[in-house]
């Protein structure tokens, strides 16, 4: 993505080679987070969000749009250090910390990531709460994070996420990755099983309410409306279809996904993804036609 509406360039900043060799040893410590986060401390009052450095954050689109988000991570950060109001920087940098913690290979080092992106995109939600992107990147992180915790603590998350999902769809109707975390929301919660609902229902008092299919169909079709182009839309909403059993449809989604370049570094990886959901809907689809006839997945 790379923040699409930031229009900076110039040299990154020198110095950040330590932060990139660190990152990539143990990508997110405590000291790394706290010399990102230092400049978070201040208060600060909403729409105060000030101009950007604008090579640091122009480096940074442009290391994660070649796949390098360790060195995006610092390029970010080097933005945020001298003004702790620069949304592009936060969320660039939420972001960037984000995709590291997918190569991490410890789940407290995720956890520890997820935390770190809660604090930076929250951050960005302060300075400027009527901008999109920071409810975009805060659903993301506390998604994220959601997946080390368990019980109450799960479904509160799950409730904030879709609270900043519907934030991020109300700042900007127009902003396709807002539908498409609003669309997973609601594909998560609506289908959760039976006897876990009943579960959270007895201990927890019960699910975040409206999550349903349907909302999670048309949130996807709306993110593929205004960004045609991405593969991981198509992706998601053909696993959607395989939830409410529409095979052909999903099938159609995933071949669609081969006509489309890519535009993103994980695209090869969800290609990947991709040719593997179409092998096991296309086997699935051929035993319904034999009268073998499952529930989607």
């Amino acid at each position: 993505m790379g923040l699409p509406g930031v229009s900076i360039a110039g040299p990154v900043p020198r110095g950040r080679l330590r932060t990139r060799l660190w990152l990539r040893r143990s990508a997110v410590s405590t000291l790394a987070a706290s010399a990102a986060l230092a400049a978070l401390a201040a208060p600060v009052s909403a729409d105060s969000a000030q101009p950007c450095a604008p090579e640091a954050v122009q480096r940074g689109n442009e290391l994660w749009r070649a796949g390098r988000y360790d060195e995006a991570y610092a390029a970010f950060v080097g933005a945020i250090r001298p003004d702790s109001t620069c949304v592009a920087a936060l969320v660039g940098a939420a972001m960037a910390i984000l995709d590291v913690s997918l190569d991490l290979p410890a789940d407290a080092q995720r956890e520890q990531a997820a935390r770190s992106a809660i604090a930076l995109a929250r951050r960005a939600t302060v300075v400027a709460p009527r901008d999109a992107w920071g409810h975009v990147y805060l659903g993301a992180s506390l998604g994220r994070l959601a997946l080390f915790l368990g019980g109450k603590e799960k479904i509160d998350l799950a409730e904030a996420v879709g609270r900043e999902a519907q934030l991020a769809v109300a700042a900007d109707p127009e902003n396709a990755r807002a539908h498409h975390l609003l669309a997973r929301w609601h594909r998560e919660v609506a289908s959760l099983g039976l006897l876990k609902k009943v579960a959270a229902k007895a201990l927890y008092g019960g699910l975040p309410p409206g999550a349903s299919m349907d909302q999670a169909l048309v949130h996807f079709e709306r993110a593929i409306a205004l960004e045609p182009g991405r593969i991981n839309h198509h992706l998601e909403y053909a696993r959607t279809l395989r939830k409410v059993g529409r095979i052909g449809d999903a099938l159609a989604q995933l071949r669609q996904i081969a006509t489309l370049p890519s535009l993103e570094p994980r695209d090869d990886s969800y290609r990947k993804q991709a040719r593997d959901l179409t092998q096991e809907l296309e086997q699935a689809k051929r035993l319904r036609e034999h009268g073998f006839d499952g529930p989607p997945r």
